[in-house]
């Protein structure tokens, strides 16, 4: 057995990704917070709700922006110091989003977080593709997933909860910055990466290097899928407690425990989507991308249910759908994740990863909360506009499952010149 296989069954791989699980929790509970004060913060302010909108926009144009500079990083440098730096910036710069006293200065604060958190997802999704086997990696990344769900469900509730109780919704960001920054020590005592990839010297044209990788067909309709996929995921994220505090008159401590608890089922959804991937793939040539587009036709219709029928069902019946879209929309989010490493060359995992968010922030994210806010707006606000403003942005994962069915046409093939890659790194 050799050294990558010895340390794959070992307990090493498990307490990195529990470590890693809990920093990308915090990762998404700065995120919650967000959305479960904005009422407060657009009070406090005198926002409208396309500036309201903006606050998160800048955030995830912060991320997109970074990107591509902290995947190089995590692939040349040092995945552990990368990962460490990261969570001390992004956690002191959640602190200074309490501190804003300007929408000069709140955006300030939140870009800088979306620049901190830039390179976490990809040096999470690349450092657990290195330590675990192919066969085990979308289970993997659904648990390196499940942190997402847990982030939302602490940051909904618990922030909810800690702004009405005292109204202060500055008081949160203070809470909640001190964890990621202590998590991000610790990682500093973690093992370096346990399979070691001889890296070739940083090319001269280093973007032509990176475009090279949109030659590999599935990993260009990979991309282009999830990053579609992530207009209606990441603005209903922004928008969901906007929508029911407005739907239903909730205070944030209610609209955030009613959106933590309907989170709690799809606590799950990341790991079960991941294994049910991993089972279709073993059944079909191209099981994981299949998964993604069936999963992506599912998520629209649900979502159009959600949005259509807030403030027109009983509050009980809203809960209920809510829970299916937690369900659905979280479980294909770590399989495009997967599929993306699945084809890539082993020493450009890390890079190919972030090349994933990029594209995701940089060309679809960032501007879908703006979006969001300036139609709601132009319809006059309250619920409705922001109910109709949503329903808006849902086309877009249709034409992401159409990308995600091309992405599946190719995958055989690119991930075998993967497979071979990876087996002459180990073998150096």
């Amino acid at each position: 057995m050799n050294e990558a296989n010895k340390q794959s069954s070992s307990k090493t791989p498990w307490i990195i990704l529990a470590i890693l699980t809990l920093l990308y929790a915090l990762n998404f509970v700065d995120r919650m917070i967000v959305s479960v004060s904005m009422e407060a913060i657009k009070a406090d302010f005198g926002f409208s709700d396309t500036q309201i909108g903006m606050v998160q926009s800048i955030f995830f144009l912060g991320v997109g922006i970074l990107t591509l500079p902290a995947g190089i990083l995590i692939d040349r440098w040092s995945r552990k110091k990368s990962i460490s730096i990261m969570a001390i910036i992004w956690s002191l710069a959640t602190t200074a989003t309490g501190l804003s006293r300007s929408f000069t200065t709140l955006l300030m604060s939140r870009f800088i977080v979306g620049a901190g958190e830039a390179g976490f997802a990809p040096g999470g999704f690349a450092w657990i593709a290195e330590i675990f086997p192919k066969e085990k990696r979308a289970t993997a990344s659904g648990i390196f997933q499940m942190g997402i769900i847990v982030g939302c469900i602490v940051g909904m509730g618990l922030g909810g909860f800690l702004i009405t109780k005292t109204g202060n919704w500055r008081l949160i960001y203070f809470i909640f910055g001190i964890p990621g920054a202590l998590l991000g020590l610790l990682v500093l005592f973690m093992p370096e990466s346990v399979r070691r990839v001889v890296v070739r010297p940083v090319e001269s044209n280093i973007l032509k290097e990176m475009l090279g990788l949109f030659k590999i067909k599935t990993f260009f309709f990979n991309c282009w899928g999830s990053g579609l996929f992530m207009v209606l995921a990441a603005t209903t994220q922004t928008w969901a407690a906007v929508l029911l505090m407005r739907a239903y008159d909730l205070s944030e401590a209610k609209a955030g425990m009613l959106l933590g608890l309907v989170i709690i089922p799809a606590l799950a959804a990341p790991v079960v989507g991941g294994a049910i991937a991993d089972r279709m793939q073993k059944k079909y040539d191209n099981g994981r991308p299949l998964f993604c587009a069936i999963a992506s036709l599912v998520i629209v219709a649900v979502y159009i249910a959600q949005f259509y029928l807030a403030g027109k069902v009983p509050l009980a019946a809203f809960v209920a759908i809510t829970v299916l879209t937690g369900l659905v929309g979280s479980a294909p989010i770590p399989v495009y994740h997967t599929i993306a490493q699945d084809v890539l060359p082993v020493d450009k995992r890390g890079v190919g990863a972030s090349i994933v968010l990029f594209v995701q922030y940089a060309f679809f994210t960032w501007w879908g909360s703006t979006l969001v806010g300036k139609i709601s707006d132009l319809l006059g606000g309250g619920v409705f506009g922001v109910r109709m403003a949503l329903l808006t942005i849902t086309p877009f994962t249709i034409i992401a499952a159409l990308l995600f069915f091309f992405a599946g046409k190719h995958y055989k093939e690119d991930s075998a010149r993967s497979d071979e890659s990876e087996r002459m790194a180990e073998s150096i």
